[in-house]
This record gives structure tokens, C-alpha cells and sequence, in this order.
């Protein structure tokens, strides 16, 4: 049966049931709740690939969508740890416990909303892009044990290789507009949280929670760094806020909402 089910995940790399046969595979193994995957982009943040769950069925992917669209990867010690680096194609295996993230809108929005213990992550580095599959237990199932945490150790190279190549696969073009995309989104939800800022304001503003700087978001705009500044200073005079903090906040609670 495990052999079979070896086989089903495998041949559905590339294909849209891939994360719910991925799921089925680590419950041969382990018993799981959610299974979630992630690859990162040039400037380590992360894109969903997929998310499967045992009993409600979207519950990983909604849960999915809120930490990458929310970014709540800011507060994730995960982040910190793969931007450290690791020898080419080393495997590294983190741990996070609910009771372990500081964040509180992070802890409350994800673990707590959704009913999450613990989750595992298998990390690699694959053709010079980081690769993620998480596992995540529930507050019912109970903790990882030591011989679980040293199974995806073992089995965890296998597990996020397929997962790069179902990301080869299943969207080639990932790379190329995740950055577009990830602005169009902030530059909508920027527009919905405060309607009077210009077009303009809101390219500053999504930009600056992309995490650029001054210089970067002038060289990708094609402005002055001048500009930036005082496109920035009316914006944040609209939203009613002093610091970049405070944009985060903002967006935040209107997703939230």
C-alpha cells in the first residue's frame, strides 16, 4: 500500500491533485493533518504551490493564502534561518510549536484560527531556489515525536525535490510575474483599505511592503528618490500613520477582516 501510494505521488508531480498526493504519502508514514507547500523567490518570499488537509478539506490552503497575502513570513524564524544559507543540497528540518511564535496577529490569524499545534518543515535549496514542505499537526492529534521528526529527515530530500520539479512542472512561469503579481495584489488591497491614495502612492506603498528600499523602489518606478519620499509622506498621511509598522498593521487587519 505504501509502495502504491510512492507511486501515486510521483506521477502526479506536475499536476494539480500533487499536494493531496503528498498528503496521502506522509500518513503512510506518519500521521499528518495538513501538508503545505512553498517555494521562494529571488528575494525569499514565499509562493504557495499547494496545501491538501485530512478532514476540511481548504483548511490548509486558506491557511496557506493568509500567511503568504498577510505576510506573516516576516515573523516566521524560518525565514530567518534560510536567509543564514546551507550547503547545496543539505536538507534542513525546522520545528515550530504555536506556543513558540512570538507574533500575536501570526499566532492568532493561523495557529489558533485553524486549530495547529506544531508544524515541521523540510527545507532545501534546489537549482539556486529555495523549496518548502511543511507538515502540520493539529491540536488534537498531539506533538511530533523524536522517531517522526527523524523520519523526515530521512525521507525529507525526496519529499522537496518533487516538490521543486512539480514547481517546474506545473508553473513555469512563477518566477517571472510572482513580483507583478504580489503588487497588483497589495496595490487592490492598498486601494481598499484607503480609496483617496493615487495610483501612484499605492505603487510606493505596496513596494515598501515588498520590503524594497528607497533607491530600489525609485529604480523600479523610475522616479526619484525624492519622489518616493514624498509620494510616501502623503500617503501615510492619508492612512492616518507615521511608519512602515503601521502600513503592516493596516493591511493586516482589513485582510483580517
Amino acid at each position: 500500500m505504501r509502495d502504491l501510494l510512492l507511486i501515486e505521488f510521483v506521477t502526479a508531480i506536475g499536476e494539480p491533485e500533487f499536494p493531496q498526493k503528498a498528503l496521502d504519502y506522509v500518513n503512510s508514514r506518519m500521521p499528518v493533518d495538513h501538508v503545505s507547500l512553498f517555494v521562494l523567490d529571488h528575494e525569499l518570499v514565499p509562493h504557495i504551490l499547494g496545501a491538501a488537509s485530512r478532514a476540511a478539506k481548504r483548511t490548509a490552503l486558506l491557511a496557506a493564502r493568509i500567511y503568504e497575502r498577510a505576510m506573516f513570513y516576516r515573523h516566521d524564524p524560518n525565514s530567518r534561518r534560510i536567509s543564514s544559507g546551507s550547503a547545496a543540497g543539505e536538507v534542513m528540518i525546522f520545528r515550530q510549536r504555536a506556543s513558540d511564535i512570538r507574533d500575536p496577529q501570526y499566532r492568532d490569524q493561523l495557529y489558533r484560527r485553524f486549530g495547529l499545534l506544531e508544524r515541521l518543515s523540510a527545507v532545501r535549496a534546489v537549482n539556486g531556489r529555495w523549496y518548502v514542505f511543511n507538515v502540520y499537526r493539529n491540536v488534537g492529534s498531539g506533538p511530533f515525536r523524536a522517531e517522526e521528526i527523524d523520519l523526515l529527515t530521512d525521507w525529507g530530500p525526496m519529499l522537496v525535490t518533487c516538490t521543486a520539479k512539480h514547481a517546474a512542472l506545473a508553473q513555469p512561469a512563477l518566477f517571472q510575474d510572482a513580483l507583478v503579481h504580489s503588487r497588483e495584489y497589495l496595490e487592490s488591497l492598498l486601494k481598499s483599505v484607503e480609496p483617496r491614495l493615487t495610483q501612484r502612492e499605492r505603487q510606493v506603498c505596496a513596494l515598501a511592503l515588498a520590503d524594497r528600499t528607497v533607491a530600489g523602489i525609485a529604480a523600479t518606478l523610475g522616479i526619484g528618490q525624492s519622489t518616493v519620499a514624498t509620494l510616501r509622506r502623503r500617503a501615510y498621511a492619508k492612512l492616518g500613520i507615521t511608519r512602515l509598522s503601521g502600513l503592516f498593521a493596516l493591511c493586516i487587519a482589513k485582510i483580517s477582516r
